[in-house]
């Protein structure tokens, strides 16, 4: 008989994160779903897991701000370029709101849902805004 392989918690966690729900992280893995909701129940297991999430968040905050003041000068141009149309200011003012409101919010989910998963990209929301 063979040997059973046990997946450790760091390949489970990478999955978790690249994956858009737990069956897809566990057909990556080759494993059952269930063996995921096992391990999701130890607590060490999910503040590890919420310390990789938190991680990669951060480090796609750090990188959209780091473009935030080229963006926003693109932005201050289309606001104060009398040749583009009112709309389209109007259109560049409502995009930069939002984009902030939508980056708290999803900084915000992330503090308050400790042990809830989250689909792979946390900024797919705002992804699907910008087009």
């Amino acid at each position: 008989m063979a040997k059973k392989q046990t997946v450790s918690d760091e390949a489970i966690i990478a999955a978790l994160l690249t994956s858009n729900s737990i069956k897809a992280a566990a057909d990556a893995l080759q494993i059952s779903p269930r063996t995921i909701y096992e391990r999701m129940q130890s607590k060490r297991f999910m503040m590890h897991y919420e310390d990789r999430k938190g991680e990669l968040i951060n480090s796609a905050v750090k990188r959209l701000h780091e473009k935030l003041e080229q963006a926003m000068n693109v932005l201050g141009d289309i606001l104060e370029d009398p040749e583009v149309a009112p709309a389209t200011r109007l259109q560049a003012v409502k995009l930069t709101f939002d984009t902030f409101v939508n980056l708290d919010k999803i900084r915000n989910r992330n503090d308050r849902n400790v042990y809830e998963l989250q689909p792979k990209d946390p900024f797919a929301e705002l992804d699907d805004y910008l087009g």
